[in-house]
């Protein structure tokens, strides 16, 4: 494990602590700012759920993982983006690149 965190792990750890920090700071609680901790952490929750997961994008020696490439670039996004051809020279070159080594 590293402490390489991703910008949405950073952003929700340092905007809990600012919402803890903001809520707790009289040391007094009702029931309005714990409903705001619970929805925060579920808001939080489901976020990370359905974020993308970064583990899978590149392999341990930084380079791009091959399955993950061709699946983007095969994506109707992508082709609507730059066209079908050049898509298809980019699928092209990348089995080139990926045969090779």
């Amino acid at each position: 494990m590293s402490f390489y965190f991703s910008l949405f792990e950073t952003v929700s750890l340092f905007a809990s602590a600012f919402i803890v920090n903001y809520l707790v700071l009289d040391g007094r609680a009702n029931y309005l700012e714990g409903a705001l901790l619970i929805s925060a952490y579920v808001i939080t929750t489901l976020v990370a759920f359905f974020y993308p997961s970064c583990e899978n994008l590149s392999s341990a020696s930084g380079a791009p993982d091959a399955e993950l490439v061709k699946k983007m670039l095969a994506s109707w996004s992508m082709r609507r983006e730059l066209g079908v051809e050049m898509v298809q020279r980019l699928m092209f070159l990348f089995e080139m690149i990926t045969t090779s080594q």
